[in-house]
């Protein structure tokens, strides 16, 4: 095989990878429909764990020049959309995880503030920050899932995220922004291996590792509002 050849091969499969996304997020809806959600929060752990790596493959070998004529980011924000946002809001809403009457607009509410985002220009800006709330609904909706509050905690949680998005916080890319990325990088791992320890376990969540991926998080949300009042001043 040559050096060309091969080339035109590692980033077809770096695509595929990127596209796999698709097929974990189809496999979390048909288990979300079953009603199984253990199932589906595996599928969308599978989603979240191919996002996480396609990115840093596809710099490393430089996947855009050798396919210029196809668009991964296009792709990455499409397969995105799909999991982060389509997969979680149906999953919301089939759990039953809001006040029975608001279940409709709020899934309505986080699909269209979700969409606005998505479509902002600098929705990531020039130094590789996510701006406003990164509709990490698949975050969300496993924290109100695990901790299993009240559907008005649920409802107000989800509200104060949509507005969220509108607030021009500078949120950590764990895998591309310089600053802090080591700390960036580990609190990512932290809170990965300790949201899996949490959905092998579900519905009986393992109390430290529900509580040390939800400290993650909290971590994340404090040195992005940190890094954005220092970049300020």
């Amino acid at each position: 095989m040559t050096h060309i050849n091969r080339n035109f091969l590692i980033a077809w499969l770096v695509h595929l990878l990127t596209a796999s996304g698709l097929l974990w997020g189809f496999l979390a809806t048909l288990a979300i429909i079953a009603n199984d959600w253990k199932q589906a929060l595996l599928w969308m752990s599978a989603s979240v764990a191919a996002d996480a790596i396609d990115g840093p493959i596809s710099r490393i070998f430089r996947i855009q020049t050798v396919l210029p004529h196809f668009d991964g980011a296009l792709l990455d924000t499409i397969v995105d959309f799909y999991t982060y946002v389509i997969v979680p809001v149906l999953f919301m809403y089939m759990a039953g995880l809001f006040p029975q009457d608001a279940s409709v607009w709020v899934s309505i509410l986080v699909l269209l503030v979700s969409g606005y985002q998505f479509c902002q220009k600098d929705a990531k800006t020039p130094d590789q920050y996510f701006k406003g709330f990164p509709s990490y609904w698949n975050v969300t909706l496993f924290y109100l899932l695990a901790f299993g509050w009240n559907h008005w905690v649920n409802l107000v949680i989800v509200i104060l995220l949509c507005i969220s998005i509108f607030v021009p916080i500078k949120y950590f890319y764990p895998t591309r922004t310089t600053v802090a990325r080591r700390a960036t990088l580990t609190i990512a791992l932290l809170w990965g291996s300790s949201a899996f320890v949490v959905i092998l376990s579900y519905p009986n969540a393992i109390p430290w590792a529900l509580w040390g991926s939800f400290c993650c998080a909290i971590i994340y949300i404090l040195m992005s509002i940190r890094q954005t009042l220092l970049d300020r001043k």
